[in-house]
């Protein structure tokens, strides 16, 4: 039985620290998106774990992956305020020095659409700003969508 089964199609050919950051990436992101869907807060433990990740591949010009979070810090700003949380930017930032900047604003922009296609489709839009008032049940989890959105840009390409 092949030792490589549990990977993605291109990691045959990738070395150890690529293995090990896609395992341990995938395990952070999974913890992320659990405690932000039951709790709505992602701790700050989570963003030094992913930055720490991001060493076994480091590019310095991953880095530029920070910039990411930009956006999202500017809607906390002059966004409404039930809008996107500090854990929210935090994430787009730690995971954007794993991907770097091109591959970052891409798994925004799919993250992000899962989020709104999901809201859609579920009706929770509508329903929200009819029935609830309070500010916990109106909140939805975005650290999820964009969990997920990672994986899929990580394993798109393998690693970067």
């Amino acid at each position: 039985m092949p030792d490589n089964l549990a990977f993605p199609a291109g990691y045959q050919h990738a070395d150890m620290g690529a293995k090990i950051q896609f395992v341990l990436l995938a395990a952070i992101l999974f913890l992320v998106a659990v405690r932000d869907y039951r709790t709505h807060e992602i701790p700050d433990f989570f963003q030094f774990m992913i930055l720490l990740v991001s060493f076994l591949q480091f590019r310095p010009a991953r880095i530029l992956g920070i910039l990411c979070a930009l956006p999202y810090l500017l809607v906390a700003v002059f966004g409404r305020e039930n809008g996107i949380g500090g854990g929210d930017i935090k994430l787009a930032a730690s995971t954007g020095v794993i991907l770097g900047l091109p591959s970052a604003l891409e798994s925004s922009i799919i993250g992000l659409s899962l989020f709104l296609v999901c809201n859609l489709i579920t009706g929770q839009c509508a329903k929200e700003k009819a029935e609830r008032k309070e500010k916990r049940e109106t909140a939805r989890p975005l650290g999820p969508y964009l969990a997920a959105a990672v994986m899929v840009e990580y394993i798109m390409n393998f690693g970067g």
